[in-house]
């Protein structure tokens, strides 16, 4: 698996949040936007959700 920051910018690309452009043989990750808003709802799991035990 990669590493924390390259899996991360791989997953906000997914969401077009992030974009790369090519740097000679390299990606180089760049954000297009002047400002970005996310909107992210959490809730407790339901009693038959699969839930990892700590």
């Amino acid at each position: 698996m990669g590493s924390s920051v390259a899996t991360t910018t791989s997953s906000l690309a997914e969401y077009d949040v992030v974009h790369f452009e090519r740097a000679g043989r390299a990606k180089r990750p760049f954000v297009p936007y002047e400002r970005i808003e996310i909107s992210l709802e959490i809730t407790t799991p339901r009693p038959n959700d699969d839930v990892a035990s700590a």
